[in-house]
């Protein structure tokens, strides 16, 4: 798997069609990005992004600036989940706070890629 494969088996799973998606990438990166989230039917089109185009000033975005980006954009009536992209973006304290403040599910890069690992191993082991 990797990230954009465990995304969208995330946003499957969970009927997710509307995504709040906040990136820290640049366009060049983001256009791709979005253009696969609707060839697989998910729309992104509430999108944010914090525009860095170096991966090492990536991590430094802060907590706070993640929960704000992710309650401002997630409280849109016309998205149903938020997905923060970005292996390198800090957001595993964060969702707890964003999916409490918003009552919708919250998923991260890093975050789906374990529960699409854990996924995978229960369907391969028979359980």
């Amino acid at each position: 798997t990797n990230p954009l494969r465990a995304a969208l088996a995330w946003a499957g799973a969970s009927g997710v069609s509307r995504l709040a998606l906040i990136s820290p990438y640049i366009e060049e990166v983001n256009e791709p990005l979005r253009r696969a989230f609707a060839e697989y039917g998910v729309s992104s089109d509430v999108f944010g992004t914090f525009n860095q185009a170096e991966e090492e000033k990536v991590v430094r975005i802060s907590r706070a600036s993640v929960v704000d980006a992710a309650v401002r954009l997630g409280s849109d009536p016309a998205v149903d989940g938020v997905f923060l992209s970005c292996t390198n973006l800090r957001t595993i304290d964060a969702i707890p706070e964003i999916e409490k403040r918003l009552s919708k599910p919250v998923m991260s890069s890093n975050r789906a890629l374990a529960w699409h690992m854990k996924r995978l191993e229960a369907t391969n082991s028979g359980v």
